[in-house]
C-alpha cells in the first residue's frame, strides 16, 4: 500500500509576484493604491514609492527644469508614462521630480 502525499500549497506574497490588493506592499516596494483587474500584466498594480526611496529621504524638487512653460498632460489612470515623457521632452534637467521618478527602479522594475 502506498502512502498518500498531500501537495504543499505555496502562497506567494504580493511583493514576491503574487496577487496584490490595495494596501499591500507591491513588487516595487511601494504601497499598492490601484489594482486593474482587467490587465493580465504590466500596469496591473500601481504603487506609491516607499518612504525613503531616495536613499533615506524624500526629495523636495521642482517638477521640471522649465517651470515657466506648460506641458500638455492627460488626467486619469494609464497616462502617467505619456505625461512623464512629455515633461522630459520639454526639459530633461537632471535632479528634478520627473527625471528622478523616471530613473527610479524600485524592486528592479523600470516602469
Amino acid at each position: 500500500m502506498s502512502e498518500s502525499v498531500t501537495p504543499e500549497v505555496v502562497i506567494v506574497s504580493c511583493a514576491d509576484g503574487g496577487e496584490c490588493e490595495v494596501g499591500d506592499i507591491g513588487p516595487g516596494g511601494g504601497i499598492v493604491f490601484y489594482v486593474d483587474e482587467s490587465a493580465a500584466t504590466g500596469g496591473r498594480y500601481l504603487e506609491a514609492a516607499p518612504s525613503g526611496w531616495n536613499t533615506g529621504s524624500d526629495p523636495s524638487r521642482s517638477w521640471s527644469g522649465n517651470i515657466n512653460t506648460s506641458v500638455r498632460t492627460q488626467d486619469g489612470i494609464g497616462f502617467g508614462a505619456a505625461n512623464t515623457a512629455n515633461i522630459i521632452a520639454q526639459n530633461s534637467t537632471a535632479d528634478r521630480v520627473v527625471t528622478k521618478a523616471f530613473a527610479y527602479r524600485g524592486g528592479g522594475f523600470a516602469d
